[in-house]
């Protein structure tokens, strides 16, 4: 699940990890309600999310996003709570710690750092295709 703290630009930079995540099998379901903590929790708990992936551009401050994550995580202890801090190097915050301390699984500073968390949370057991001209194999038999 994708949620959007701070409205439009958050919401379009969620769109944008969504668009990036299009060769791997994950799917991020954008919450476009502006929504209470209380409102985010019962939807996580409804919809059963195991990830949340809650996008706060700076130079907004990360108070409500803290509240959020703190709120999240005393509901759900084993929730992977993803905060995404994007920014150019001149606006990223000075330090991850708070949001840390608060219970984020992962501070990512860039759409790619995040990208590449979620994909390795997707274990996938790669068989290759057959061909079309490649003759249906025998099973192998052990004799004894």
């Amino acid at each position: 699940m994708g949620y959007a703290a701070n409205g439009a630009a958050d919401q379009l930079a969620l769109e944008m990890l969504s668009q990036s995540l299009t060769e791997a099998p994950i799917v991020i379901e954008i919450t476009n309600a502006r929504m209470l903590a209380t409102e985010l929790v019962t939807l996580v708990r409804t919809q059963g999310v195991s990830v949340i992936c809650i996008a706060d551009l700076p130079p907004s401050p990360s108070s409500k996003s803290r509240y959020l994550i703190k709120r999240l995580r005393a509901a759900f202890p084993e929730l992977r709570i993803v905060m995404g801090r994007w920014s150019p190097v001149a606006m990223a915050d000075e330090s991850t710690l708070a949001l840390k301390e608060a219970g984020a699984t992962l501070v990512a500073t860039t759409l790619a750092e995040t990208r590449e968390y979620l994909e390795g949370l997707v274990e996938i057991v790669r068989v290759p295709a057959p061909t079309l001209d490649s003759e249906p194999r025998q099973p192998l038999i052990a004799s004894a």
